[in-house]
C-alpha cells in the first residue's frame, strides 16, 4: 500500500514515458498494395462516359497545432527543509512534501520534481541517482536509462542520467540530476515530458528552472511525534509496536492507521506491505516490510494489533501528526 501526499506520487515523484501506437508498417504496405491493385484494375476496365455534377468547393481545415506552454518564471520560493529556492513556474500546478516541490502542467504534460535534504552517511551521489532510477523503473513500463555522466547544478558538481519509459500508454523521456551542497545535503531534480514535447517544452523549461536554483542550509524538519529511546522498538520480533486495543476486528485498521502516519526521516513517503504474522504465545505480531521514499533497501517493522503501548514511533522515522 502506498501512502500518498503527493502527485503520485510522485513524487513523484515523480513522472516519467511512449506515444500511442498507430498502424504497423506491414499494415501500411498492405494497404498501399491494395490501393495500387485497385487503381490498375480501374485503368484496364472500359470506361463508360457519364455526366458528373460540378464539385462543391469545401474549405480545407487548418492543421491543429500541438499546444505549447505559456511559460515564464515568477518569484522565488524557498523550500526550507530541502535547502533550496527556485523561481516559480507560472502556469504550473504545485504540490509539496517536506523538502520537495512537484510541478506539473496540463497541455502538454511536463513533470518536474525538485527535492533536497541530508543524505544518509553511507549514501553516495551515484547510489542516490541509481536508487531514483531503480524506483522509476518500477513505476514505468519499458524503462531505460543512460550511463551516469557529470553534470553541474549551479556551482556544484553532480551527476545526471537520461531516462525513457512508458506510462499511461504514452512515451516519455527526461533526465535525473543530483548534486551535493552544504556538506552532506543533496539536491535532486527529476523531469520528464512526452517524447514529442521534450525538446520543445520539457527540457528547456526544466533547464531554465534548474538554472534559477539557489542553495542554503536546510531547516531541520520538526518531528511531530515522540521517538522511542529504544533502538530495537519495532525492529525486534520480541519488541513490537503495540497499536491494538484488544479488539481482533479493529486491530488491522489500527495498524494501517499507525503506518499511514509514518514518514521517512526527511519527510519521505513510505510504502508498506504485510508479510505475515506469528503467534508469540501471548499475542499475534504482524510483520510489515517498509520502503522509504525511492530507496531500494527495505526495513521490517513488527506490530502488535492487540496490545496498546504509549504512543512513540521507531527510530529512523518521522511523522507529521500524532496517532490518536
Amino acid at each position: 500500500m502506498r501512502t500518498t501526499v503527493k502527485l503520485g506520487s510522485a513524487y513523484l515523484l515523480i513522472l516519467i514515458t511512449l506515444v500511442a501506437c498507430g498502424p504497423s508498417q506491414a499494415d501500411l504496405d498492405a494497404t498501399a498494395a491494395k490501393v495500387s491493385a485497385d487503381a490498375n484494375a480501374t485503368q484496364t476496365a472500359e470506361a463508360t462516359p457519364s455526366v458528373t455534377s460540378q464539385p462543391t468547393r469545401t474549405a480545407t481545415p487548418e492543421p491543429t497545432a500541438i499546444p505549447t506552454i505559456d511559460f515564464s518564471l515568477g518569484d522565488y520560493e524557498d523550500i526550507e527543509h530541502g535547502g533550496f529556492r527556485y523561481r516559480q513556474a507560472e502556469g504550473f500546478y504545485r504540490a509539496y512534501q517536506p523538502g520537495s516541490v512537484m510541478l506539473s502542467s496540463d497541455a502538454p504534460e511536463v513533470f518536474i520534481t525538485l527535492g533536497g535534504g541530508p543524505l544518509k552517511p553511507d549514501t553516495t551521489l551515484r547510489k542516490a541517482i541509481n536508487d531514483l532510477a531503480s524506483y522509476l523503473s518500477g513505476e514505468m513500463d519499458s524503462f531505460s536509462a543512460s550511463d551516469i555522466y557529470p553534470y553541474h547544478i549551479g556551482d556544484e558538481q553532480g551527476f545526471a542520467i537520461n531516462i525513457a519509459g512508458e506510462m499511461f500508454g504514452e512515451k516519455m523521456i527526461g533526465f535525473i540530476a543530483v548534486a551535493y551542497h552544504h556538506g552532506d545535503t543533496s539536491f535532486e531534480i527529476v523531469a520528464a515530458a512526452p517524447l514529442e514535447r521534450w525538446a520543445l517544452d520539457g527540457e528547456p523549461i526544466a533547464v531554465e528552472i534548474l538554472e534559477s536554483v539557489e542553495f542554503f542550509e536546510p531547516t531541520p524538519m520538526e518531528n511531530m511525534c515522540p521517538v522511542s529511546t529504544d533502538p530495537t522498538y519495532g525492529y525486534a520480533r520480541d519488541n513490537p509496536i503495540g497499536v491494538g486495543r484488544g479488539d481482533v476486528f479493529e486491530g488491522p485498521a489500527l495498524e494501517r492507521a499507525y503506518l499511514d502516519l509514518l514518514l521517512g526521516p526527511q519527510g519521505e513517503e513510505i510504502e508498506y506491505v504485510r508479510r505475515g504474522s506469528f503467534d508469540t504465545g501471548v499475542t499475534i505480531v504482524d510483520v510489515y516490510e517498509i520502503t522509504i521514499g525511492y530507496q531500494t533497501e527495505t526495513v521490517v517493522l513488527y506490530l502488535d494489533e492487540y496490545d496498546l503501548d504509549p504512543f512513540v514511533i521507531p527510530q529512523g522515522f518521522a511523522c507529521a501528526w500524532s496517532f490518536e
